[in-house]
């Protein structure tokens, strides 16, 4: 399984602190805070988080 940085943070622009980080945004009733970017195959990067990514690399059977 991938694997993000759980300390990572994706912010909204180049300031960086806790008003500007960008939820998880894979599926929608995840509110943790994204880790990283995955590819979407429609929506090219999403906002991710640790748990949501190792959820979809087990929907898609990709190796870890």
């Amino acid at each position: 399984m991938s694997r993000l940085d759980i300390e990572g943070r994706v912010y909204l622009s180049e300031k960086t602190g806790p008003e500007y980080e960008v939820p998880c945004q894979w599926f929608a009733k995840c509110e943790n805070p994204a880790n990283g970017l995955r590819s979407h195959p429609i929506l090219t990067q999403v906002p991710t988080c640790q748990r949501c990514d190792d959820k979809i690399a087990r929907i898609n059977g990709e190796a870890g």
